[in-house]
């Protein structure tokens, strides 16, 4: 213990690895451990007993015994504070462990949306968010991935809103409504996969980013403080069952800034394999890039894509050209010999018979033109774009070859105007005849008319973009950050089945009032964004299913969330033991001994302690509870529960 002493009293020089309340930031220590970081070991080389301790003298030179020293603090539980202590004493299991002990299981997360509260007009007005987040191993996790019971479904259409939901199926048997989900986005994911396994068209997600600055806990503070190895945890847990319900020609694009971008790369290949990544597109999100204390002016963000299976033969519907001619001879190209068939080359010239070219074509055979069309098979030489194949091919599709002058440089031009796949970098110049890509501040205005009031939403005409360019009409689209709902309002302005997930309660403020505008009352209808756009001529319509997750645990972590001092939380905590499931770690007899000491504790450090008491496998109800009388299921409940899963009676 002293030397654990004489180690934070000696990191105390390094005012870095200390917040604001003096409190030493752990993770930071553990990250410049990891890293050898030069000024650490300076520090720590500057008194003689942590040099002795934790390095290593080798013919003169000290070697630093980074595993000893990690596990020094592991043993040490690093961190002795007063939360620490407390909870080893009710019993509840903390998880100490490593990145690369990744088998554990972030349950929950706080959205970088979410970071006003009432009263807030500037995000530069920080506060200590009261966001819970847990870390689960795999042993904790019984029935966290059953699917849930549904409560408080409606459907919304043009003439308002239905209770009484059933779902519509197609001919498969399959859900075609378009849904929006209000629960966990992890436990909801899970609660889709019976219905909806391998049967999503394209997954679309901007989920929160990860931000360098380092703090010491997985806690919300303003919207960057959370660890590295957590956020790629919580990733990973979402793309592998979003992998699961992806179709085989499936397709998922996650937005993602500078920061994590490589740090996601490498996850989405160890999810869906090195192989099946397609680009990481580039997006010019803003017309005015933020220029104070900074180095550069950002102004893109990146798109990765990945593909379920790797599909060589699929295209992307990316820029269209207009249908003009183009010329069939490339310089460079090797010099070979076509074959023309009889009547598929149109003339300018006379109608005659011509035995050679005034320029680098030659004939290899005689030319008989005859009503402005060659009359005969002819055979060409000259440095083609095409092979015979080709050519072959294009002429079946309808294309149709030009000669203007006696130099016979051939020219084709097909049937419909030609498909470009879309480029690496899209702004706002790079334009399809439908749809030109936007900014952030379309996004913004586009919501000031909707009357909507909600930050650092997409514009429509990006998400539109890549729905173009990636699904068919009646293809189903996945948003499990569904935020201010604008993948739902592309998709189901261009006729796509969609269903978006969200938790937090701003889903019906701003995604589901945003889609009420979209579907409209049978005259006024959303007429921004993509609306006016030739491909989506958008003029109102259509319905969707609202429903939430059966809460039980869930509801004490909210009240938790919320109380705003210990007295409310003391009363909390006896519902608590009243009425929830508690961890079996705990030891309640411990717990009641201990409540005096509970009260002297950080009211943030007491809101933990509440929360973690709880079992994160009864967050929600489980579908298997459905009929068990401790979870008071209502018949209606049951009824659209049973409906969803088809289950029969």
């Amino acid at each position: 213990m002293e030397l654990y002493k004489l180690l934070v009293k000696n990191l105390k020089n390094e005012p870095n690895y200390f917040d604001d309340e003096g409190n030493l930031q752990k993770w930071i220590v553990i990250q410049k451990i990891q890293e050898a970081d030069a000024e650490l070991l300076a520090l720590l080389l500057k008194n003689e007993q942590l040099k002795a301790t934790f390095f290593i003298d080798v013919e003169g030179v000290m070697v630093f015994n980074q595993k000893k020293l990690l596990v020094f603090l592991e043993q040490k539980a690093f961190l002795d504070d007063s939360y620490t202590r407390y909870n080893k004493k009710i019993g509840i299991n903390i998880n100490g462990r490593y990145l690369t002990q990744n088998n554990d299981l972030e349950l929950v997360w706080p959205y970088k949306d979410c970071i006003l509260e009432g009263g807030q007009t500037e995000e530069e007005q920080s506060r200590n968010e009261i966001f819970f987040n847990q870390t689960l191993a795999q042993d904790e996790i019984t029935q966290l991935k059953e699917p849930k019971v549904i409560t408080n479904a409606r459907r919304y259409t043009t003439k308002g809103i239905e209770t009484n939901v059933t779902f519509s199926r197609n001919e498969y048997g399959v859900i075609k409504d378009n849904l929006i989900v209000k629960g966990n986005n992890l436990l909801a994911l899970y609660s889709l996969e019976k219905e909806f396994g391998e049967r999503i068209g394209l997954i679309y997600i901007d989920p929160p980013y990860y931000f360098r600055k380092i703090k010491p806990s997985d806690s919300f503070r303003y919207n960057s403080n959370f660890k590295l190895s957590s956020w790629l945890v919580f990733m990973r847990d979402r793309l592998t069952i979003a992998q699961k319900l992806l179709k085989p020609n499936g397709v998922i694009l996650c937005h993602i800034k500078e920061d994590a971008i490589h740090w996601l790369k490498v996850l989405m290949e160890e999810v869906f394999g090195s192989d099946n990544f397609v680009e990481t597109f580039i997006w010019k999100n803003t017309d005015n890039p933020d220029s104070l204390s900074k180095k550069s002016r950002a102004a893109v963000e990146y798109i990765v894509c990945f593909e379920k299976n790797n599909n060589a033969s699929r295209k992307y519907i990316g820029k269209e050209t207009e249908n003009g001619d183009a010329p069939l001879l490339n310089a460079g190209n090797s010099i070979h010999e076509l074959v023309f068939k009889k009547g598929v080359v149109k003339f300018n010239i006379p109608d005659g018979t011509y035995t050679q070219a005034t320029n680098r074509v030659k004939l290899k055979s005689p030319v008989i033109v005859k009503n402005g069309v060659n009359e005969n098979e002819i055979t060409l030489e000259s440095e083609f774009k095409w092979g015979q194949k080709t050519l072959d091919e294009e002429i079946s599709n309808g294309t149709y070859f030009l000669v203007k002058t006696e130099s016979f440089s051939i020219r084709f031009q097909r049937k419909c105007g030609s498909i470009m796949a879309p480029e690496k970098y899209i702004d706002n110049q790079y334009l399809s005849k439908a749809i030109g890509v936007g900014t952030n501040e379309d996004a913004s205005t586009h919501l000031k008319q909707l009357g909507i009031d909600f930050k650092y939403s997409k514009p429509e005409s990006v998400v539109a973009f890549f729905i173009k360019a990636i699904t068919e009409p009646n293809d189903i689209v996945l948003d499990f950050f569904l935020g201010s709902g604008t993948t739902a309002a592309v998709a189901h302005k261009m006729n796509r089945q969609y269903i978006g997930i969200d938790q937090m309660d701003y889903i019906e403020t701003a995604a589901v009032e945003r889609l009420q505008k979209v579907i409209g009352d049978g005259k006024e209808y959303d007429k921004g964004g993509v609306s006016q756009l030739k491909d989506v001529n958008w003029k109102g319509g259509g319905a969707f299913v609202y429903f939430e997750l059966k809460k039980y645990n869930q509801r004490f972590i909210e009240q938790i969330e919320q109380a705003k001092n210990t007295d409310e939380l003391l009363t909390i905590l006896e519902d608590i033991k009243a009425k929830s499931f508690i961890d079996y770690n705990v030891d309640l007899k411990q717990l009641n001994n201990t409540l005096d000491e509970f009260k002297t504790l950080p009211i943030e450090d007491q809101r933990r302690v509440l929360c973690e008491l709880l079992d994160k496998n009864q967050l929600y109800v489980n579908l298997s509870s459905l009929n068990d009388e401790t979870f008071v299921c209502l018949e209606e409940e049951k009824q659209v529960t049973k409906e969803f899963y088809n289950l029969k009676e």
